[in-house]
């Protein structure tokens, strides 16, 4: 007897709930090996995980588990998506620099040391990986692959509180500090724009974006070392 499309529909969603979750943990574990055993360059790094990801999404839709559509992989209704974009850039836009605004204030009064500054690199090869690689290859694995399971395992809402989660996750494995929370907004609001839209380009735009205020303070630091002291009021 045929499967019901109520009984296929929930088995194909366990499928990629489980997917999306087996995914997240090779991915991060892939990095992990690359990194810290093998010892290989972050370009390489990138490259491989994002061979990796490309062979599971072709496996996916060559046994129609998974429709290019659903991986954000869809072009239209691109005026509509373009408006939504730009009004989301400015909103995220305005907000990134009244919480940097905020942040800038508390260190001025506060004065911590600024020996443990959270820089990217001072290695301005890197941050072209921060705003080009990055948004690419994670957004295809994170958004296009595992967002689909997220969704099909927790629902809309539930699979941008688990995306906020998975985003901090990965960003522990990368190294950064645990308290970093900020991590978990990025997430939220990666997941919560693939959610909205289905559209993987701009979740690739909207972490460019958010990217460029990662590197903001390395690029003042290193070509303007004078307006990071002013605005600031030391140097790392």
């Amino acid at each position: 007897m045929a499967d019901s499309p109520t009984f296929a529909d929930a088995r194909r969603g366990r499928f990629l709930h489980t997917l999306a979750l087996a995914v997240f943990a090779i991915d991060a574990t892939l990095y992990y090996v690359l990194r810290a055993k093998l010892g290989m360059g972050i370009e390489m790094q990138y490259f491989v995980r994002a061979g990796f990801a490309g062979i599971v999404a072709c496996a996916l839709v060559l046994t129609e588990r998974l429709h290019a559509r659903e991986m954000g992989l869809a072009v239209d209704n691109l005026r509509s998506d373009s408006i939504w974009t730009v009004k989301a850039c400015a909103v995220l836009t305005v907000a990134a620099f009244a919480l940097v605004a905020l942040a800038v204030v508390v260190v001025r009064v506060v004065k911590p040391s600024l020996a443990s500054w959270p820089l990217e690199s001072r290695i301005p090869r890197m941050w072209l990986n921060a705003l080009v690689l990055a948004p690419l290859v994670e957004e295809f694995i994170y958004r296009g692959l595992i967002t689909p399971g997220l969704v099909a395992g927790y629902g809309n809402r539930g699979a941008t509180a688990a995306g906020a989660v998975i985003w901090w996750a990965l960003h522990a494995v990368y190294g950064q500090p645990w308290w970093m929370a900020h991590y978990f907004l990025a997430g939220a609001i990666l997941t919560w724009a693939y959610v909205a839209r289905r559209k993987l380009w701009i979740c690739v735009l909207l972490h460019f974006l958010g990217n460029v205020f990662v590197v903001l303070d390395d690029a003042l630091l290193a070509w303007a070392p004078g307006v990071f002291e002013a605005i600031v009021g030391g140097r790392p």
